[in-house]
């Protein structure tokens, strides 16, 4: 019964399924029926007779068997098959096709209408594993066709009995055959050929793989049924620069891209653009893509408008001028002409817009240079934030000089008053001097600056002061006149007389203390300093309320002395030198490696050279000894440094991307707003840092920003930073000052603080969101103080041009 209940499954499958497999016959014969003349016959036992019992048909290929009429003994005999190979098989079927000759017809007693069917299976052909017994109908001469299978898992061998007893009829064809779910590559995966599972194991899982150029997250199988059917579960995709074409992945044609993994059809590369790697397209060198459609690579890429050519000025008078030009030819698109004035005050009305290709500037100042920059813009350059410009300049005529600009009034100790100016923006070009007249007495000098000496008693003055040019006739033209009413106080006052002995006592004071300090330096008290294994320092002496302070190495006797407090000497059989990547005045700077507990570390060796003199060779040391100081992520680390033995070098931690302005340079317009914040971020963390430390830069830019892999950036250079007094100031002894990043009381005052190192900050964040543009261009440092002094700062960048100067 349990075997019928199979038999039903498998035939109600083969009828309702559509089946894809791959039917495998076993036969010893040229045809799928395995009935053969080989096949052996023999009587059941000696009460039975085999006479005439089975007759091999030749030319129908059949197997006959009848009882004859005169026969006295019954009729018994066993038609035994050939051995066949089921290795490898799981279920084996067999089909049978058989006629039986009805008894009536026959008219014996002991005619049968029946056909016992044996299988033997396994190494011991003797044992029955199946003996069925097929009936034929109650007709005359009737055809039947028996199905069945076997479990054949783990057996070698197999044979088919055929037994009769007085029966009479023809065995027509005999079949064995087995299932395999067949070797097929479907849905972007291949899978293998297998043998079909046993019905009672139906179905089983197959593993198969993605075919070349296409991917999957989980792993492509299929369900293989007994009769050779298979469902497959796939999810395999073409992988990126691949399509999917004719049941394969192919590579994306020229100028088509794909840039994520699925079975969809390349893209075509947007106009102006050709492919990169086939997973992206790249605009032409000159073209852009609009902002928000930057990494699309299906969008098209536009050529921003060339700057207006053919500029011409005509009718230049003292206030006033006429340009014309001529609308670039590769503008297809309508939008307005841009100027731009580099070395205008705000008062001067620049930028200006316009949509002639003409345009009249007026109240200009007189005798005076005007740099300018006119673009043309429309809606490329506006979507882009691209745009060219064409730089240009032009005179205006002679005419009287104009007013003196930023007077200053400072009050001295002694009651003196000094008035200090700049020259007006318009002189003429000619020799200015300045007419300074107080009360009824009058003063020709060329300085900028007059000092008014204090008297017995307070005095009021009124003071007036105008600039005068000479032409080349001699004819002295002068400007406006600049007024102002100064009181001086007299030196007979009880107040002063006070203050003047209090600042008697000061000054001894003072020179106590200098006393003290000269003292205190050649007794200096050895600080507590211990370095720990990892570089970092850690102070017992140099603490204020509970913090640890910057220690400056020039407080030391010798330099190397600073250098062993607080670096990390290093054995040089430890430092392997590779490729040289700068170089500078006194120092070689190579990428190498350290070997450090085992491992091996790529750093920056910076090696002093063999011609140094003493004082390269302590500003390079200490540059060491400051940064042995410091332990943040945002700082550039020390390693250590080799001393003891020439040459000297310091080892570094390795900026794989360099200077921040380079590298700023290097992927312009590659970065998201966060991406840039976190850069800001990164340096603004360290500064944060250096300042608890009570420690001043001074040379804060981009090009002392360095960058690592992550995009990590660390504040680097110390070559110009000292450490900070107690009042937070720092008087410089001279030397060259970075001006377009140096904040301008800096400047005029030669004093820097924390507040400096802000004013550098506020800079060096105009560079990153340039993508390191050059603070205030191609001026020179003196136009740069100048505009400085006079209100002007840095316009927000292209990126930044929604936001008006009072944010940036």
């Amino acid at each position: 019964m349990k075997n019928i209940f199979w038999l039903y499954k498998y035939i109600a499958w083969n009828i309702c399924t559509a089946v894809n497999t791959e039917k495998y016959y076993i036969t010893d014969t040229d045809d799928v029926s395995i009935l053969s003349k080989q096949w052996a016959f023999s009587k059941f036992n000696s009460s039975y007779t085999c006479a005439g019992a089975w007759q091999w048909v030749d030319k129908t290929r059949e197997w006959k068997t009848c009882l004859k009429a005169s026969t006295t003994m019954l009729q018994n005999c066993i038609l035994i098959s050939t051995t066949y190979n089921v290795t490898g098989t799981n279920t084996v079927f067999i089909e049978i096709n058989f006629s039986t000759t009805l008894c009536q017809s026959l008219k014996s007693p002991s005619c049968n209408e029946y056909l016992t069917f044996s299988a033997y299976i396994g190494t011991n052909v003797s044992e029955v594993i199946l003996n069925n017994t097929i009936q034929s109908n109650n007709l005359t001469d009737v055809s039947n066709k028996f199905n069945t299978f076997y479990d054949t898992k783990g057996i070698e061998n197999m044979k088919l009995a055929f037994t009769t007893s007085d029966y009479c009829g023809i065995l027509k064809n005999v079949s064995l055959y087995a299932y395999w779910c067949p070797s097929t590559i479907k849905e972007l995966a291949y899978f293998p050929k297998v043998a079909a599972p046993s019905i009672k194991n139906s179905p089983q899982k197959v593993q198969g793989t993605c075919i070349e150029n296409s991917i999957s997250n989980v792993a492509p199988y299929i369900e293989c049924y007994f009769n050779g059917s298979y469902k497959t579960n796939v999810e395999c995709k073409c992988k990126k620069g691949f399509e999917f074409k004719e049941n394969s992945c192919q590579v994306c044609g020229p100028n088509y891209f794909k840039n994520d993994d699925a079975n969809v059809p390349c893209q075509a590369c947007g106009a102006n653009s050709v492919f990169n790697l086939i997973t992206s397209c790249v605009c032409l060198t000159g073209y852009y893509r609009i902002f928000g459609e930057v990494n699309n690579s299906a969008a098209a890429c536009y050529k921003p408008p060339s700057p207006p050519k053919n500029i011409t000025i005509q009718n230049i008078t003292e206030q006033s001028a006429f340009i014309e030009w001529v609308l670039p030819e590769d503008s297809p698109f309508q939008g307005y002409f841009y100027l731009e004035c580099l070395n205008c005050s705000i008062q001067d009305n620049f930028p200006k817009n316009t949509t002639q290709n003409q345009i009249i500037l007026d109240k200009l100042d007189s005798f005076t240079e005007y740099n300018l920059t006119i673009s043309y813009i429309n809606n490329i350059s506006q979507l882009t934030g691209k745009y060219e410009k064409y730089a240009f300049s032009f005179q205006t005529k002679f005419s009287a000089p104009g007013l003196i600009r930023d007077i200053t009034i400072k009050y001295n100790s002694d009651g003196s008053i000094i008035l200090t100016w700049m020259p007006p923006l318009k002189n003429n070009g000619g020799n200015i001097s300045y007419k300074v007249k107080k009360n009824d007495v009058v003063f020709v000098t060329s300085n900028t600056y007059f000092e008014i000496n204090s008297a017995l008693f307070d005095k009021t003055y009124i003071i007036e002061i105008m600039c005068f040019v000479g032409t080349s006739n001699d004819i002295q033209i002068a400007g406006p006149i600049f007024k102002e009413t100064i009181t001086v106080k007299g030196t007979l006052k009880l107040s002063a007389l006070i203050g003047g002995i209090c600042g008697a006592f000061a000054i001894i004071l003072i020179i106590l203390l200098i006393f003290f300090i000269i003292w205190k330096k050649f007794h200096q008290i050895p600080t507590e300093v211990v370095r720990l294994e990892d570089g970092t320092v850690k102070s017992n002496y140099h603490v204020i309320n509970g913090e640890k302070i910057y220690v400056d190495p020039t407080t030391y006797n010798k330099v190397e002395d600073a250098v062993q407090k607080f670096a990390i000497e290093i054995d040089r059989k430890n430092i392997k030198s590779g490729k040289l990547l700068g170089s500078g005045e006194f120092a070689d700077v190579y990428k190498g490696t350290l070997i450090k507990d085992g491992k091996n570390i790529t750093v920056a060796i910076k090696r002093l050279k063999s011609n140094a003199s003493k004082n390269d060779r302590d500003d390079f040391f200490g540059e060491a000894a400051i940064l042995g100081q410091f332990n943040d992520q945002n700082v550039v680390h020390l390693y250590g440094v080799l001393l003891k033995d020439s040459p000297n070098e310091i080892v570094l931690e390795f900026m794989v991307n360099g200077a921040l302005d380079k590298f700023l340079q290097t992927n312009d317009m590659q970065f998201t707003t966060l991406q840039l914040l976190g850069m800001a971020r990164g340096v603004a963390s360290g500064m944060k840092y250096l300042s608890e430390m009570k420690f001043i830069h001074r040379d804060l830019a981009a090009r002392n920003i360095l960058v690592n892999e992550d995009y990590c950036c660390k504040v680097a250079d110390f070559g110009m930073s000292r450490k900070i007094n107690i009042d937070d100031t720092y008087e410089t002894k001279g030397g060259k000052i970075p001006v377009r990043w140096t904040a301008p009381e800096c400047v005029q005052y030669k004093k820097f603080t924390s507040a400096s190192d802000m004013w550098s900050y506020g800079v060096l964040l105009w560079e990153i969101v340039s993508y390191g543009e050059r603070p205030y261009w191609d001026w020179g440092n003196y136009l740069v103080l100048e505009r400085i002094n006079s209100g002007y700062r840095l316009p927000p960048p292209m990126v930044c041009k929604g936001l008006s100067k009072d944010h940036t």
